[in-house]
């Protein structure tokens, strides 16, 4: 699932500037991890999720890395430069 994810993501340039994510994909992420727990999840949470991630995706590409911070119960994740060394 994740390399069509990022085939689809990489031809909408990661899904910059998108606020939604078409229900053909959505519906497509659904079939993909029918069967396993994650099942249960709304197709607004895939979606949240998605968006949030190619979000942070892009400023670890954009900033030639960083820390990407997660928090599992919160939902969240999040992207924090790299500190810079003084000397």
């Amino acid at each position: 699932m994740t390399a069509w994810l990022f085939s689809r993501a990489k031809e909408l340039n990661y899904f910059e500037g998108q606020s939604s994510i078409s229900f053909d994909v959505l519906k497509t992420v659904q079939q993909f991890v029918a069967g396993y727990e994650v099942q249960a999840c709304p197709l607004s949470l895939w979606e949240i999720a998605i968006l949030k991630g190619y979000e942070v995706f892009r400023q670890v590409k954009e900033n030639n890395g960083g820390i990407v911070v997660c928090d599992r119960s919160a939902r969240t994740v999040e992207y924090k430069p790299l500190e810079e060394n003084a000397g």
